[in-house]
């Protein structure tokens, strides 16, 4: 996947519009863009466009003309409902080895029989699970955030889940999620691709910017 990254011009262009805008008479608070509630359950896709560098807005609207509803809504809903059986398994397991942590009970997990298994295993095996695995722990962050002994354990933990996502994805084959999974990110990647080479477009090319701008930030520029 191409990387691209917005001209430093267009970003201080922007940024100096909008500044002025705000701080101006003319500007209602309720008018500023915030986030596309159509895009509220492609919160992954808009990060992944954002990597190449590009503000949220810009992200946003590449995906947005890219169709992305349309295109990936079926396929990404069949992988959710997929993986959720596995997900459950796999968060029950992960509170309770946290819990453990938390009440300093290690002994029961060098007991649990997953987790005697994990450390037999070679660690990469459940590398493909990593993103699901990315998931849970951006989801259990405020444990880690005041527990000492959570963080130092927060990498270890991480390894578990892609080791658990493993075992529990082979336990249910007859649910598919691998397959659900492959369809869906193939998807995506291919869409993707295509937002960034409109991201590209956009900050590189003065009309596509313009035609970008236009579509967000008209409601504040008042004539």
């Amino acid at each position: 996947m191409n990387s691209t990254k917005p001209t430093t011009s267009k970003d201080n262009k922007e940024f100096d519009i909008l500044e002025e805008q705000f701080l101006s008479d003319d500007c209602d608070i309720n008018d500023i863009p915030l986030p596309k509630q159509e895009l509220k359950d492609y919160e992954f896709e808009i990060r992944e466009v954002m990597k190449s560098g590009c503000n949220r807005q810009i992200a946003e609207h590449s995906l947005l003309k890219c169709n992305i509803v349309n295109y990936l809504n079926e396929s990404k809903n069949a992988y959710i409902k997929a993986r959720s059986n596995i997900k459950e398994e796999v968060v029950g397991k992960i509170s309770t080895y946290i819990d453990n942590i938390k009440d300093k009970k290690s002994e029961q997990n060098k007991n649990d029989s997953y987790v005697i298994e994990f450390n037999k295993s070679n660690e990469d095996e459940g590398k493909m699970y990593e993103e699901e695995a990315d998931e849970i722990m951006e989801e259990k962050n405020n444990e880690f955030e005041n527990n000492d002994d959570l963080l130092k354990e927060k990498e270890n933990i991480k390894k578990y889940c892609m080791f658990l996502f493993k075992e529990f994805s082979e336990e249910k084959k007859d649910e598919n999620f691998d397959e659900y999974k492959k369809i869906y990110k193939d998807k995506r990647d291919a869409l993707l691709e295509a937002a960034l080479r409109l991201v590209k477009k956009i900050v590189n090319d003065e009309n596509e910017y313009n035609k970008f701008y236009e579509d967000y930030f008209k409601k504040i520029i008042k004539k």
